[in-house]
């Protein structure tokens, strides 16, 4: 594969990234004539094929204007396929490692919440919240990326030689993605909303601190400070902000997933609503 070279109905442009699930284009869709970001996935088994191109057609169902659109998917050759929209910013990968104010993160998490509560609307797990897949856009738009392309994980332990590969995300394992896991997540267990609510809240966290709460110097002690690791309360370490934002923040990360929000929209209510104040201040009480 290489620039101008033919992919199925896409004509490759220029090589976007590489990594473990493959490579990234931006490529020429030549049927609708439109410039999209192409990700031809590694092979993988037939079963894993199947689920991946049926998981991203059931995400191209997904229409927010805080979620990068599902084009289309298949495979060409027996490389899996996803076309997506081209969103065009810079990660929130760039955006770590500093503390920030409280009206953006008070804005992307507004933003993160409506899309991930549409998805979830429609029976959508995204299963990969994490920096790499939030991009914001030059006029300061969120766009979450990778519905359809994050897949669900192996079990992955604490326990040493019990640690596993990311399906779908690396070869191997790395810091990365395993740092914004839940521990429903660590634990192997099935995943649902709530999942990505904490992961959603890692970055959030990560934001608001300028660093990162659980990631350590290895990979199993990473996933052991998810799964056991007691978090002092954000309002003690950004006393700044208001304690209706650091409250909440708080509740997203709990450990057990009945103890965090009921559904995003609630969350993101609690952020933009009038009732956030008095919501925050009981569950400041419960704690």
């Amino acid at each position: 594969m290489e620039p101008g070279s033919i992919f199925g109905s896409y004509r490759l442009i220029e090589l976007l990234g590489e990594g473990g699930m493959g490579q990234v284009w931006k490529a020429l869709d030549l049927r609708l004539e439109r410039v999209v970001a192409l990700k031809v996935l590694k092979e993988q088994d037939e079963v894993n094929r199947k689920a991946l191109i049926a998981e991203a057609k059931t995400a191209s169902q997904l229409t927010h204007p805080n979620i990068a659109v599902v084009f289309d998917a298949g495979e060409v050759a027996g490389s899996p396929y996803i076309a997506m929209e081209l969103v065009e910013g810079r990660t929130l990968i760039e955006q770590t490692g500093r503390m920030w104010d409280e009206p953006d993160l008070r804005k992307l998490a507004v933003q993160a919440a409506e899309a991930l509560d549409h998805a979830h609307q429609k029976g959508i797990v995204h299963r990969d919240i994490k920096p790499a897949n939030m991009v914001l856009t030059p006029e300061g738009r969120l766009e979450v990326l990778d519905f359809g392309v994050s897949r669900r994980t192996l079990p992955i332990t604490a326990g040493g030689a019990d640690v596993t590969r990311v399906e779908g995300s690396v070869q191997g394992i790395s810091a990365g993605t395993p740092s914004y896991m839940s521990p429903e997540q660590v634990r192997g267990d099935e995943l649902g909303p709530a999942s990505d609510q904490f992961s959603l809240g890692v970055v959030l966290r990560e934001l608001a601190t300028g660093k990162h709460p659980f990631r350590r110097e290895s990979i199993v002690e990473t996933l052991h400070a998810i799964l056991k690791d007691e978090l002092e309360p954000l309002a003690n370490l950004r006393p700044d902000l208001n304690l209706q934002l650091a409250s909440a923040l708080d509740r997203m990360l709990e450990k057990n997933p009945s103890h965090r929000f009921p559904s995003m929209r609630t969350f993101g209510s609690i952020l933009g609503g009038s009732q956030g104040k008095v919501l925050a201040q009981s569950y400041c009480r419960m704690r």
